[in-house]
């Protein structure tokens, strides 16, 4: 009896046991299964980063691995591309999922996004590959449309077969009809068995024909309201395309509609084109929004304040932020945004936080006129115009004025300037402009004062550069001036047409007795800045008495080199012979003063290379080849024609008798 009670207990034992596995593994699936159709509602709702929360729940537990994988790989490639991360941090994430077997895949609608850019700007092929990719309604439209621009019969007959078989709405259904019919191409059955109302059929003739099949504005704004967002899309940016703003505006101007990314940066370049006050003024921000307000808009918006008062105090919900795009997102964004609310004074800090998310700020015309504006506050004029020329090439669509900073008054100084001009920097030591005046009137910068200037300076500014490079040229030694050399090309590489980080170079280079590349930075300087000439020939002058750059016809070539450049830059060649003779003939007296016959027998020859009716430089060039026996003939004949330019010079007819005498 004992025995098979302990044999009935044990059973009982062993029921309990697997009646608790399996309401543990119940219990596990159905925590595995909330956490991925959580994950999908945040996806869905835009809330990214928390989607990716409940993803990283799921992969993270041995027990949901399974059938579902796929399904939350899925997720995970639509949600990652809306979360930044820290550097390598993505890396990191692939790597995670390559240790459970698996492997993530892009997310299709990034083909839809790139295939949607490229037909805008008229990359018929492009768009045709992305829009192979792109499995959705819009893809297999964009696809026809490239199609049809490239009058490629095979990709038509392609895309016709697609559309034949997806889910259109009434207005992409009409459209694609109206693209075929156009070219004589048979539509397919399934198209025209759809019904399409007659105002949708009017607005998609509108839509590919502005100028031929005109809308009124009050329909085109009915038209917006009905009209989904995938149709919105396309419609507005094949008229944005051919110019007609108006058109976009009206069928997006919907305060209190939640339209998607993409159509509020459509919409707010439009106003910045035609209406750029209703930017700056912050309503813009206030819209409803299907998801965060985008980026570019906000730097849409702080651009125009920028241009008007030096500064843009909007801020964002920061919590939801994080849900969306993360806690990395979230920080950068507010560090940019304080930073800009600071006005002139933030904005050293809001270049280097632009510079420190470029993979939250898009390659924007807006991102490099909004450095440009902020550079301008800061008087890092160089820099600001290379992003607006950057801009410019870019897109930008008008011009980028000078931001509105405020000029500050030169202080007047005495016999005491450089303590003078002291004063007047350490009264806001990190209000860079007063460093730019104060360097502009002939403040002498130490290494340590350079160093107080780069700690208020933006990291890929040009002034603090510029003043460090000079001070370290001041002194002698090598590692010293190794590291001027170093300051120079790292700056030259930022800004290429600052003209004095180029001289800073050549100096260095010369240090080291390099001749060559002191001359190739020399010569970028006078492309920077032709004004900077005299300032270069001394310097090449100076390398020469030196002994760096030892050869006198060497010397010669540079002084005749470097003032062909600054003519060509100036677009003066004309005046290159009158100034290239008073140049030549300053180094010529030079070579006489200092006795170096051999550079100035160099500038002589050079002089008659130009002009060779030259009195001057034939009288004086004989006298010194008077010295060479083998040159005897030839320096008689040069006094000869001296004497016949100018005969009532006696010294020219005493040179000619000199070498008479001594033939």
């Amino acid at each position: 009896m004992k025995r098979l009670f302990v044999v009935a207990l044990a059973f009982g034992v062993l029921a309990v046991g697997t009646g608790g596995l399996m309401l543990h593994k119940h219990r596990s699936a159905a925590r595995c299964a909330h956490w991925l159709d959580g994950a999908q509602a945040q996806i869905a709702g835009g809330f990214f980063a928390s989607g990716i929360e409940g993803l990283t729940l799921y992969f993270s537990t041995t027990s949901c691995r399974g059938v579902a994988d796929n399904r939350a790989l899925e997720l995970l490639a639509r949600a990652r591309p809306h979360v930044p991360l820290p550097e390598k941090a993505h890396l990191g994430q692939t790597l995670m999922l390559a240790k459970l077997g698996l492997r993530l895949e892009s997310d299709g609608r990034d083909h839809q996004t790139l295939g949607a850019a490229a037909l805008a700007a008229g990359n018929w092929r492009e768009a045709a590959h992305h829009a192979r990719r792109d499995a959705s309604p819009r893809g297999a439209l964009i696809g026809l449309a490239a199609a049809v621009a490239l009058n490629d019969e095979d990709l038509i007959e392609e895309s016709a077969a697609r559309i034949s078989k997806m889910p259109f709405t009434a207005f992409q259904i009409a459209l694609s009809r109206d693209l075929l019919s156009a070219r004589g191409l048979a539509v397919p059955s399934a198209l025209m068995k759809q019904k399409v109302p007659a105002d949708i059929a009017r607005f998609a003739a509108f839509v590919l024909r502005p100028s031929e099949e005109p809308v009124s504005t009050g329909t085109l704004a009915d038209l917006g309201v009905t009209l989904a967002d995938d149709d919105l899309a396309v419609a507005t940016m094949l008229l944005g395309a051919k110019g007609y703003r108006g058109a976009v505006v009206t069928l997006l101007d919907q305060p209190s509609r939640a339209l998607p990314a993409g159509l509020l940066i459509r919409l707010a370049r439009a106003y910045w084109l035609d209406a750029p006050d209703l930017l700056g003024n912050g309503k813009f921000l206030t819209r409803k929004a299907s998801g965060a307000m985008p980026p570019e808009v906000f730097l849409m918006t702080c651009l125009q304040e920028w241009q008007t008062v030096a500064t843009c105090a909007y801020r964002f919900d920061e919590l939801e932020y994080k849900k969306r795009h993360g806690i990395h997102a979230a920080s950068r964004w507010m560090t940019l945004l304080k930073a800009l609310a600071r006005g002139v004074g933030g904005a050293a800090d809001a270049i280097d936080a632009m510079n420190a998310m470029p993979d939250m700020l898009e390659a924007s015309p807006f991102t490099f006129a909004l450095k440009a504006a902020l550079l301008d506050a800061i008087a890092e004029e160089t820099l600001a115009n290379r992003y607006r020329a950057t801009a410019r090439k870019a897109g930008f669509p008008t011009d980028i004025p000078n931001s509105g900073q405020t000029l500050l008054v030169p202080p007047a100084c005495g016999r005491e300037e450089q303590a003078c001009l002291q004063t007047f920097v350490d009264a806001d030591p990190a209000d860079i402009r007063r460093w730019q005046v104060a360097i502009g009137l002939g403040l002498t910068i130490s290494k340590a004062q350079a160093t107080r200037l780069m700690d208020v300076s933006p990291d890929e500014a040009t002034l603090w550069r510029r003043s460090l490079g000079w001070a370290l040229v001041r002194e002698s030694d090598d590692a010293t001036r190794a590291q001027a050399l170093s300051v120079a090309r790292e700056g030259s590489r930022l800004a290429p047409s600052d003209s004095h980080l180029h001289l800073i170079a050549a100096i260095s280079y010369e240090h080291f007795g390099d001749t060559g590349a002191a001359v190739v930075a020399l010569s970028k300087a006078v492309q920077a800045d032709p004004d900077l000439t005299p300032v270069t020939l001394r310097l090449a002058l100076g390398a020469y008495k030196r002994g760096t750059n030892n050869t006198p016809s060497a010397l010669v070539h540079q002084w005749v080199s470097l003032t062909h450049l600054e003519l060509r830059t100036r677009r003066a060649e004309k005046q290159a012979d009158k100034l290239l003779m008073e140049r030549l003939s300053l180094l010529a007296a030079f070579a006489e003063e200092t006795k170096d016959t051999a550079l100035a027998r160099a500038s002589y020859e050079a002089m008659l290379a130009i002009r060779e009716d030259h009195h001057i430089a034939l009288n004086n060039l004989a006298y010194l080849l008077m010295a060479d026996p083998s040159e005897l003939v030839r320096a008689y004949a040069m006094a000869e024609k001296a004497v016949a330019l100018a005969p009532g010079i006696a010294e020219y007819k005493a040179t000619l008798n000199d070498i008479k005498a001594a033939l």
